[in-house]
């Protein structure tokens, strides 16, 4: 199911500039928009990366699509106009505030991640566990779940203790607490792709508001990493 965040301006009868993004990037790029002096008209599908690109591939209208994996932005080159890779994460361990338990990548303790084979969350998380020789181990008390925000819900909602999810999203509620773990000391290439998919000034021009180094700051405020110069 799609969150819709829309912003509507009175002054113009264009149709809305569609960005479709990753539900772990759409809530601070509505921020960066909505705190600016831009009266275009716009719409925030948001969704799993994997399942924007698809959705796209089949015909879907859309002017942005910010990627939470350069993979999925690969998927559509043909499409592509311009893009930038100036956003990074990182992938924490959460627990449920009420759990008096602990979180452990090698026990039964049921565990909250993103589905692994598509969302990048779980793709993310899944080589991590790879990384620490952890993944086929855990991988029978793993809970796969639609999408970055799914596997935080579960947690905040109790129905599983612990988690694996962004940096960004565990800053989202005051349900859960990050837990000191392997995954501190892993690395991970977690960088997001915006790409333009139209010709279109105005989605341009937004665009370029996203990646405006002005915005930082509130990025940062989100828990996302905000790189002045791109890989």
């Amino acid at each position: 199911m799609f969150l819709v965040i829309s912003l509507a301006c009175t002054n113009h009868a264009q149709d809305p500039i569609e960005i479709y993004a990753a539900v772990s990037v759409a809530p601070v790029l509505e921020k960066v928009i909505s705190s600016s002096s831009s009266t275009e008209v716009y719409r925030i599908n948001s969704a799993s990366s994997s399942l924007l690109a698809q959705q796209i591939k089949q015909g879907a209208k859309a002017d942005i699509f910010a990627s939470a994996s350069v993979e999925w932005v690969h998927f559509l080159e043909s499409t592509v106009i311009h893009k930038w890779e100036g956003l990074t994460n990182k992938l924490v361990l959460i627990k449920n505030k009420e759990y008096s338990g602990s979180c452990s990548f090698d026990d039964k303790t049921p565990l909250s991640i993103a589905d692994w084979t598509h969302v990048p969350a779980g793709i993310y998380a899944k080589k991590a566990l790879e990384q620490l020789s952890m993944f086929e181990q855990k991988k029978p008390y793993m809970v796969p779940s639609l999408n970055a925000h799914a596997a935080l819900a579960y947690v905040v909602s109790e129905n599983i203790p612990c988690g694996i999810v962004y940096r960004s999203d565990a800053q989202i509620s005051n349900e859960v607490d990050i837990v000191p773990s392997e995954l501190d000391s892993i690395t991970m290439d977690i960088r997001y792709s915006i790409a333009t998919l139209s010709d279109n000034a105005a989605a341009l021009e937004l665009w370029n508001l996203i990646k405006d180094p002005k915005n930082k700051s509130i990025y940062e405020d989100f828990g996302l990493y905000y790189r002045d110069t791109e890989p």
